[in-house]
């Protein structure tokens, strides 16, 4: 019986120890890797904001819901070009802080998801080609659809 007990403590504490090991790297990676997604899209909204800066003309709702009457020439390439950046930021975002069983974007982002979204979903409406169809589908279904 002592041999038995010598066998099963160690092995039953090494199994133990090697599960909660490992549930901690998992949790540590999990967070590690939330963490770099919210730098990320961070950094890159800090972008998208020093564009604003340089186009105002293209924060200005009432303008970018008609886009086309609004902008000719030279002007209306720059805006496309501003709308289709805006969209890269917004489909990173929908990739990594979209949550499926809500059909959300997750609390950190979704005021400023919901912002820029309603502001050039007029343009993406007219050039749905170049994104994903279920990021299209998501912007048209929250923000052309309800106003």
């Amino acid at each position: 019986m002592q041999f038995l007990n010598d066998m099963v403590v160690p092995f039953a504490s090494a199994v133990i120890g090697g599960l909660i090991s490992f549930f901690l790297a998992r949790w540590s990676a999990t967070r590690s890797e939330h963490e770099q997604h919210y730098a990320h899209a961070d950094a890159q909204y800090a972008a998208v904001l020093g564009l604003y800066l340089d186009h105002p003309e293209f924060s200005d709702g009432a303008t970018t819901r008609d886009f086309a009457g609004a902008f000719s020439g030279g002007q209306a390439v720059r805006y496309a070009a501003f709308a289709s950046l805006v969209h890269n930021f917004l489909e990173t975002l929908f990739d990594l802080f979209h949550e499926a069983s809500s059909d959300e974007i997750d609390s950190r982002w979704s005021k400023i998801f919901a912002y820029h979204a309603r502001m050039h979903a007029p343009w993406l409406k007219e050039h749905p080609e170049q994104y994903e169809p279920d990021y299209v589908a998501f912007v048209e279904r929250k923000y052309l659809s309800n106003g």
